[in-house]
């Protein structure tokens, strides 16, 4: 589809820019991006939603060492869901008294 192509294009450039080094006072800075993509309405139809699912893209190029683009696949919302339940399921756990706590001498 043309329009992941256009947008694609325009994340590298993006990236590209933001890779040029610059001054900072006497030092030279470089900078890196990670770039995460959806599309309404296939991946989304509400801002919320759209966001999410953009910083779920964006989780994936951080997790493969960030500096790149990633568009967002319907995979990713598995993930997250997972990953969402294993950062609740512990509190969930202290909050209903589930833990028992052993200690050996």
């Amino acid at each position: 589809m043309d329009d992941y192509a256009t947008a694609e294009r325009l994340a590298c450039n993006i990236l590209e820019q933001i890779r040029l080094p610059y001054q900072l006072d006497d030092q030279e800075v470089s900078l890196t991006a990670s770039i995460g993509i959806c599309s309404f309405p296939t991946d989304g139809t509400d801002c919320g939603e759209l966001m999410q699912r953009a910083d779920a893209a964006t989780a994936k190029v951080k997790a493969r060492g960030g500096n790149g683009v990633q568009f967002f696949e319907s995979a990713m919302n598995r993930e997250e869901q997972r990953r969402l339940e294993i950062e609740t399921e512990p509190r969930k756990a202290i909050y209903d008294d589930q833990l028992l706590l052993h200690s050996s001498p």
